[in-house]
């Protein structure tokens, strides 16, 4: 990476990447609040969720080798256990409570992503 490279410039690949990303987990998360919000709509929002992996796996391609695994295994992990979290009824906390848990979790994964890749380390681009 270069050190002269400021952090809100982004090369093709990355800007590609940072769009890709945004569909991506609008498709990925976005039906997980919108359960919450109409559970009658449950096939809709698998649908949802299944097209959004597909984004996942496509996006995926998009970042450098040495990292991708990693950065797709947290994807995963945190897909799943929102899934999990937001899906089960048998977890007896009130739906508020559990939209605020998602959100934090939401808040805190884009924030470490999002700072990967405005910093460059998510493509192996050079840009400055």
């Amino acid at each position: 990476m270069n050190k002269d490279r400021k952090t809100y410039t982004l090369s093709d690949k990355e800007l590609k990447l940072k769009q890709k990303s945004i569909l991506t987990y609008t498709l990925l998360f976005f039906p997980l609040f919108g359960y919450t919000i109409n559970r009658k709509m449950i096939y809709f929002w698998i649908g949802a969720l299944i097209i959004g992996g597909i984004f996942l796996a496509i996006k995926s391609r998009l970042i450098q080798p040495k990292i991708r695994m990693k950065v797709m295994l947290i994807e995963i992990i945190i897909t799943g256990c929102l899934t999990l979290w937001i899906f089960s009824n048998s977890i007896s906390i009130p739906g508020f409570i559990k939209e605020v848990i998602f959100f934090l979790v939401l808040i805190v994964f884009f924030s470490y992503y999002f700072n990967l890749l405005y910093n460059g380390k998510l493509t192996n681009d050079v840009s400055v």
